[in-house]
């Protein structure tokens, strides 16, 4: 289950944001999601290097966010589930996947969710690499998946199953591939 499930809220939309200076092109991003009581709207940026010197900061990267929330005081209170840890273990694997330079992180994660199945328990973003033997025009996306279930051991078919579908569906929606 995504975060914005567990706040009940639907998937947001994200989009570069091209603000500029003092923000690293290419390392900004919004994010939205509206829902029946109101909007949430945020920004992440990661701070130019130059601004970085210009304002003395002593770090080799800084992020830098803001978030809105519009309707807030008409929200009524929800009831939260909490799911006690899982006696059963979650199997993790990891992927490579190679797309183009300008496709956002956020489209490979939504084809994880649309197509891995409810197994899939996390999706995590662990690395980004630009290089040979890419294309210049390419970068390859590395996240760790994790899958699992409260109810039983999940057997490597199922994980191989879902891992396959996953595959397939960034192949066939985004035209990615998998780095190997």
């Amino acid at each position: 289950m995504n975060s914005y499930e567990r706040l009940h809220l639907p998937a947001p939309t994200y989009a570069a944001d091209a603000r500029g200076y003092p923000f690293h092109p290419g390392r900004a991003l919004t994010a939205e999601t509206r829902s029946d009581s109101g909007m949430i709207s945020g920004r992440v940026a990661e701070l130019h290097p130059d601004a970085l010197e210009a304002w003395e900061l002593r770090a080799q990267r800084v992020i830098v966010a803001e978030l809105a929330v519009r309707g807030l005081d008409a929200a009524t209170a929800i009831s939260i589930h909490v799911e006690p840890i899982g006696r059963f273990p979650v199997v993790e694997r990891d992927l490579a996947v190679i797309v183009d330079e300008d496709r956002p992180a956020a489209q490979v994660e939504t084809v994880f969710w649309a197509h891995a199945g409810e197994l899939l328990r996390e999706a995590r973003l662990f690395d980004l690499y630009r290089g040979a033997p890419l294309a210049d025009t390419q970068k390859s996306l590395a996240y760790r998946l994790v899958f699992g279930t409260n109810e039983r051991t999940l057997t490597e078919a199922e994980v191989d199953a879902a891992v396959a579908a996953v595959c397939a569906g960034l192949e066939s929606d985004i035209g990615a591939h998998i780095r190997s």
